[in-house]
């Protein structure tokens, strides 16, 4: 009798310390496989920052042709020693993290698509996908649109040598407002897929009805934080307005998406 009962307690024993095993495979074999990918991205970062730092001076006349034109300067001025030096290693960072993203993307979309469900795979692509499009996006329209926009600002709207001072632009200063407005818009434009994001996956609530109250808060912030001046608060404001519009129309097309796959998979649930 002990042998009769013992026997299948030995086989589901068996059973648990095989289903353990497995799953503890399983997880090394995850485990190496991030820590791979990691690996390849690290090298990858610390290739590709080399490579920014030995062709600096090319990616600065990138970043600076126009400033170059509207100033008629093709130098600028250096208070310290070590300037250049974080300059360079600012610039070069930024470009490493533009460059080495895609492949940050790809690994982390391949690690992580053999635990998702097709539409989750194919929804995770497509997000990748606008993110990248928007990505490019406000780096042109920095870099080509918003920045112009502001050198001919300070700098007058002829850009020619009739003014009675001379620019002596410093190449930390302009570096870093450089860098502040590409990473800026770059935040600001990656905020549809934010919201998109979360509400998807949070569900969160759709606060159309707060409309008006979130305008004249938004007028407000415009007031507190832009000089007094009725334009540059108008515009701040209407810029405000913009960002906040494009967001409520993700969020509605997210939560409209969102109603038509409930249906269709309560309609399959039916038949």
């Amino acid at each position: 009798m002990t042998f009769l009962t013992s026997k299948p307690f030995l086989n589901t024993h068996a059973k648990c310390e095989y289903i353990k095993t497995k799953k503890r495979s399983h997880v090394t074999l995850y485990a190496q496989e991030a820590l791979w990918k990691s690996a390849y991205v690290c090298l990858s970062i610390l290739l590709c920052l080399l490579v920014c730092v030995s062709f600096f001076d090319v990616f600065l006349f990138h970043h600076a042709s126009f400033f170059f034109t509207a100033t008629h300067s093709e130098t600028f001025m250096t208070l310290d020693v070590t300037e250049a030096f974080s300059t360079m290693l600012s610039l070069s960072t930024y470009i490493t993290c533009v460059c080495v993203l895609p492949l940050g993307a790809y690994c982390f979309l391949t690690f992580i698509n053999p635990c998702c469900f097709r539409f989750e795979a194919v929804f995770l692509l497509c997000f990748t996908g606008i993110s990248a499009f928007l990505f490019l996006c406000s780096y042109g329209i920095a870099l080509f649109c918003i920045c112009p926009f502001v050198w001919h600002f300070f700098l007058g709207s002829d850009g020619n040598d009739s003014h009675s001072w001379h620019y002596a632009p410093r190449l930390m200063s302009y570096m870093h407002s450089l860098l502040s407005v590409l990473c800026t818009t770059h935040v600001l434009f990656q905020l549809p897929c934010m919201v998109g994001f979360m509400q998807l996956f949070w569900h969160m609530p759709q606060p159309l009805n707060q409309r008006k109250r979130i305008h004249v808060l938004l007028l407000l912030v415009s007031g507190v934080i832009c000089p007094p001046d009725v334009l540059t608060q108008t515009s701040c404001w209407l810029c405000f307005i913009c960002v906040c519009e494009s967001l409520f129309f993700f969020v509605s097309l997210f939560h409209l998406y969102r109603e038509r796959i409930n249906e269709s998979s309560w309609e399959n649930a039916k038949m």
